[in-house]
């Protein structure tokens, strides 16, 4: 889909077309891809590194840019004009340089439009069979402001305007100037806040003593380019690539013809089902043709079928033919055998609870049971456990046969027999201490705790300290172990702070040459330089001349230290 600027592209290509050649038809694709396909180039949309304002001629009205129509519209043949006699139309993909899908060469005629301050530049590639191609964007330069000059001077009552003028264009920008306070003239100091370059233009602040400030652009740089060939091949078409080394843009124009295709001959033969065919495929791109096709053999001659898998009566066999011309193979399976069942016996002995039988089962899964027995009875064996301190007694009863039980007659627990206390763990005067007592007859331990031992305060650690100033006592909050705490008063003192000031300075930025030449940073240092260039001998003026900036550190303020109490300030 075409955005509002792309299409403004198309239209100035049309534009540009009808009105310096004439011609019937325009198609203009945005740029295009380095793989055509054979016969024809292909149309790629690759961002262009401006996006700022399609070229245009003047007279196009500005609405047209709010909306892009769905489908691109290309200017009507003039009535009394028709194609070239030896060319037909040729289709949307055949746009780009080099040959169309009819066979036509096309035989370009260039013309370059110069880029403006606010319109790009481009190269309309023209044949005679109607084609226009627009290629090589350049993008505009941006408007070139002379100085600020005033048009009518402000007084103390009402205000100035100045006026300054594109020399590029003639576009006039004013701007408005504040009234004069009493008594004064305003003086303008100037300083270069953001260096030009090729890809954006600078900006300079004017700043006078009252405090008055405006801005105003520096024009940006020119781009410095480096030529770049890239030689065609068969997939690919050549053209000169142009390189900004400063700020990377580029663009391609000169484009060249596609090289033929290396291509290698490959026979194949015909097959019982496939027919013979040549393959043409290019050594370099490795791009593929099928060519002449011949018939097939005519179908596969096959052998008798011969059984590899013999069936049984669970699963089915295989069989299989083979090819006597080409050796391909055909596999069938073969239906299983009819069955007659065998049974294995299996038998169930009985439980005490559940009767006996045996299984007969067949390998197809099929079975049946017979000799049915009936279950026997339990034979149980008792046994006696005897009450402890802490569990009740009981008699448990346990089948010998199948391990079936159950328990009955509970007697129960007879307790705990305790002995003295002992001091396991003694009390201090921080901690409580642990006495125990053991059972005499199964060992378990029960333990108490002893209460903690009579206390004696020791304030040896300090929590909270507020030192005394020079206005107001301080105090000091320590601690005992135990937890309790008591406040010492300090008393005044001054708060000793130490006190420091680093250097103040400013860097004094110079413009210097190779030569030896320099000037201030905040004079207009461009023009200056030019001037400096322009008063050389004109075979010196492009040896090794250029300006940079250097800085130097000038100390205003030298640093200082000192203490100073923080209470009263007073400094020693």
């Amino acid at each position: 889909m075409y955005t509002a600027k792309k299409y403004l592209r198309l239209l100035a290509a049309a534009l540009v077309a009808l009105t310096l050649f004439g011609c019937a038809e325009v198609t203009v694709p945005p740029t295009f891809t380095e793989a055509p396909s054979a016969g024809g180039c292909a149309e790629e949309t690759a961002p262009h590194p401006s996006e700022e304002t399609a070229p245009q001629e003047e007279e196009t009205a500005p609405q047209e840019e709010e909306t892009a129509p769905q489908e691109e519209e290309a200017p009507a043949a003039r009535p009394s004009e028709e194609p070239a006699p030896d060319c037909t139309r040729p289709s949307e993909e055949d746009t780009a340089p080099g040959s169309g899908s009819d066979g036509h060469t096309h035989q370009w005629t260039e013309s370059v439009v110069a880029p403006g301050c606010t319109t790009e530049g481009y190269a309309a590639h023209v044949c005679a069979c109607g084609v226009t191609v627009v290629d090589g964007y350049i993008e505009a330069t941006g408007h070139s402001f002379g100085a600020w000059v005033t048009v009518t001077e402000p007084t103390q009552d009402r205000t100035g305007e100045a006026e300054r003028i594109c020399a590029g264009c003639g576009e006039k920008e004013r701007r408005t100037l504040d009234k004069l306070p009493a008594g004064h003239t305003h003086s303008y100091g100037e300083t270069v806040t953001v260096r030009p370059t090729c890809g954006a233009p600078g900006t300079r602040t004017f700043r006078c003593d009252c405090g008055d400030t405006y801005t105003d652009e520096i024009p940006r740089l020119d781009h410095s380019y480096a030529l770049e060939t890239v030689g065609a091949t068969c997939t690919r078409m050549g053209y000169d690539l142009h390189t900004c080394t400063a700020c990377g843009y580029s663009y391609r124009d000169n484009y060249t013809e596609l090289l033929p295709h290396q291509d290698v001959t490959v026979e194949t033969p015909a097959t019982c089902t496939e027919g013979s065919y040549v393959t043409f495929t290019c050594t370099v791109c490795g791009d593929t043709e099928i060519g002449h096709r011949g018939p097939s053999l005519g179908g596969h001659k096959w052998s008798k079928w011969q059984e590899t898998k013999a069936p049984t009566e669970v699963s089915g066999g295989l069989k299989e033919r083979r090819c006597t011309v080409c050796g391909e193979q055909e596999t069938e399976t073969v239906p299983p055998l009819t069955h007659v069942h065998t049974y294995t016996a299996t038998v169930t002995e009985a439980t005490c609870t559940e009767g006996g039988y045996t299984t007969h089962t067949c390998s197809c899964g099929h079975s049946y049971t017979d000799s049915e027995v009936p279950a026997r009875s339990h034979s149980y064996v008792h046994i006696r456990h005897k009450p402890t301190c802490t569990e009740v007694g009981y008699t448990h009863h346990e089948c010998r046969k199948c391990g079936d039980s159950y328990i009955d007659t509970e007697v129960p627990a007879t307790g705990h027999a305790w002995g003295e206390w002992e001091t396991a763990v003694a009390p201090t005067d921080l901690t409580t201490g642990k006495a125990v007592r053991r059972c005499k007859y199964c060992g378990y331990c029960e333990g108490k705790i002893l209460e903690k031992l009579p206390h004696t305060h020791s304030f040896g650690v300090t929590v909270e300290y507020v030192p005394a100033t020079c206005k107001a006592e301080g105090y000091a909050k320590k601690a005992c172990v135990c937890g309790e705490t008591r406040t010492e008063t300090l008393p005044k003192d001054h708060d000793w702070v130490h006190r420091h000031e680093d250097e103040v300075g400013h860097y004094d930025v110079r413009i210097m040459c190779h030569c030896g030449w320099s000037c201030s940073a905040e004079s207009n240092y461009i023009a200056l330089f030019a001037a400096h260039v322009g008063s050389l001998p004109i075979e010196e003026r492009y040896e090794g001349h250029s300006y940079y900036d250097t800085a130097t550190w000038v100390v205003d303020i030298p640093a200082r230290d000192w203490e100073e109490c923080s209470a009263c300030g007073t400094v020693k």
